[in-house]
């Protein structure tokens, strides 16, 4: 089982220390941290209005993370070449 989408709010967006794009998205009162590319950091801004972000969850022995595409497509060949 995976999730393969989040429909929500957008809380920030913020570039940590290893220059990687962080999405913070508001879904039934829970944060979800999605990392996302520069591009798409771009097209985003924090607003009210719902936005949908395509997911690929990939799971490590000391961490899980997110990754979030702008499109199904992108999210389905990211999880193909993994």
């Amino acid at each position: 089982m995976t999730i393969g989408y989040l429909k929500g709010t957008i809380i920030s967006i913020t570039k940590n220390l290893s220059n990687r794009f962080i999405l913070l998205i508001e879904v039934n009162d829970i944060g979800y941290e999605v990392q996302v590319t520069p591009r798409l950091a771009k097209e985003l801004t924090v607003s009210e209005e719902k936005i949908t972000i395509f997911t690929h969850l990939q799971i490590q022995e000391d961490r899980q993370i997110f990754y979030g595409f702008a499109s199904a497509t992108e999210s389905r060949f990211i999880s193909s070449i993994n």
